[in-house]
């Protein structure tokens, strides 16, 4: 049998195991994670889906049918789960569940051809994308209403046809839609284009880097309708708002920074901000300074009362009206926690610099990415979990020890800079964002499998 062949038979079993250990796992829920048409049900989902489902009924892309909140999220998700819905209409989370499997099996076919471009020798090709596409650690999510479901594919599809277009010096409107929908799904990776813009401009290759630049079109787009909703300059994900009638407001974005000085846990964060919007009692503000360090609680009180008032303020201003400014005092309560955050980082540069973004590379990097129900409960203590486990982790350690090794020796730009584009984003992630889930490690994935078969390419000898 061809390699092709073998590529395509590794594709199949790993759809067949991807749906058996699946439908499994929804067996083993017990309502725990309810889940639509075999898909898992989760918080976000809302904001991916309610804008598709706005702009369906009311052609308007929003979270609100009355077009409030209308920044949201960049689209891309959604725009698959609007596809979703038109082939589907009342059964869109199966056709969507449908879409999503097939994505990952994609992603398996292009991670081969990734590696074929490198000319990684043909048994390492078979044995990294079967790797990649049995091992549960990479397809976790599939069965989640999450954009993780489908990031893995747009990863492995720009990045092969941003190879293919270098290789024909060409210029590509499949690297032009591909890098779209990648940045418009999580804009966060618009650092893996803005490398490969740079390098075929210093390359002098014009029609491949005009390609890649027209790519930013769409998001910018989004960006520019955010700023004529807003007013202003926002992140990719621009929760926070004036006009936002929640807890999502600029008082929470900067309690999120204050936290980020000692903390990198968001659930035990928005845990905190819960119980400091339930009363403003004193006993509530101490359970909430026992998850914090001691050293920090005097600097701290005085800000949590304040925001304990301030959110019983707020639940006042919102009811029964639609508030759009600032609230009386919300201002002063905004320059207050930045005050405390400067001082505290003042008094405390270690933890703020080193110490919680180590903690935060620690959580995010330290996992097994085994995130089935049935893996962490059912078969918990089974020793096939437990080894399975075990060689997850060991993948991922070993493909960010690869993703060094190709920085520092590999002499093919292209896939020198995708490493250090990860590079740069998982210190993101730890430096800046601090408070991750593992989740957030699964666009990388695919690439780390990637750099490993390279360098062992490299490294190993081959059979003569």
């Amino acid at each position: 049998m061809t390699l092709k062949g073998k590529i395509y038979l590794v594709a199949l079993l790993s759809l067949v195991l991807l749906v058996i250990i699946n439908e499994i796992n929804l067996s083993y829920l017990h309502g725990g994670f309810p889940y639509k048409d075999g898909l898992i049900t989760t918080a976000d989902e809302y904001s991916y889906f309610a804008p598709a489902d706005n702009f369906l009924e009311h052609f308007r892309w929003a979270e609100s049918p009355d077009g409030r909140e209308a920044f949201v999220r960049t689209p891309g998700y959604g725009l698959i789960y609007l596809l979703a819905r038109l082939i589907g209409g009342g059964h869109a989370f199966l056709v969507l569940k449908i879409i999503q499997i097939l994505l990952f099996t994609g992603s398996i076919l292009l991670l081969s051809k990734i590696l074929q471009f490198f000319n990684v020798r043909n048994n390492l090709i078979l044995l990294f994308t079967a790797i990649y596409g049995l091992m549960p650690c990479f397809s976790g999510f599939v069965y989640y209403t999450l954009s993780e479901s489908v990031i893995p594919f747009f990863v492995t599809w720009s990045l092969y046809c941003v190879l293919d277009a270098s290789r024909k010096r060409e210029f590509s409107w499949e690297t032009v839609f591909s890098l779209s929908l990648l940045t418009l799904i999580r804009p966060q990776l618009v650092v893996l284009p803005l490398f490969f813009l740079l390098l075929f401009l210093l390359k002098d290759q014009r029609k491949t880097a005009l390609a890649v630049l027209i790519s930013f079109l769409p998001l910018s787009l989004w960006q520019i309708r955010t700023y004529s909703i807003e007013g202003e300059i926002t992140n990719f994900h621009p929760i926070y708002s004036v006009s936002n009638n929640s807890l999502y407001r600029p008082p929470h974005e900067a309690m999120t920074n204050l936290f980020r000085i000692w903390d990198y846990r968001g659930d035990v964060f928005h845990g905190n901000m819960a119980l400091l919007s339930r009363d403003t009692l004193t006993t509530t503000r101490e359970e909430v300074l026992r998850t914090i360090p001691v050293k920090f609680h005097v600097a701290l009180d005085p800000v949590l009362k304040k925001f304990q008032e301030f959110r019983l303020i707020q639940r006042e201003q919102f009811s029964g009206k639609i508030v759009s400014d600032y609230f009386p005092g919300e201002r002063e309560l905004v320059q207050q926690i930045k005050r405390t955050r400067s001082d505290l980082i003042r008094k405390f540069p270690v933890d703020h610099y080193l110490g919680t973004p180590v903690k935060s590379a620690k959580k995010l990097i330290g996992t097994s990415m085994m995130n089935l129900n049935v893996y962490q409960d059912a078969w918990r203590n089974t020793l096939l979990v437990v080894l399975l486990k075990f060689l997850s982790f060991g993948l991922i350690m070993t493909g960010m020890l690869a993703m060094l090794y190709i920085i520092l020796f590999q002499p093919t730009y292209i896939i020198r800079l995708t490493a250090l584009s990860v590079l740069v984003s998982v210190c993101y992630l730890c430096f800046v964002q601090r408070f991750n889930e593992e989740r957030y490690l699964t666009p990388y994935l695919p690439l780390l499998i990637a750099f490993l078969s390279i360098s062992l390419n490299e490294i190993l000898p081959a059979k003569k």
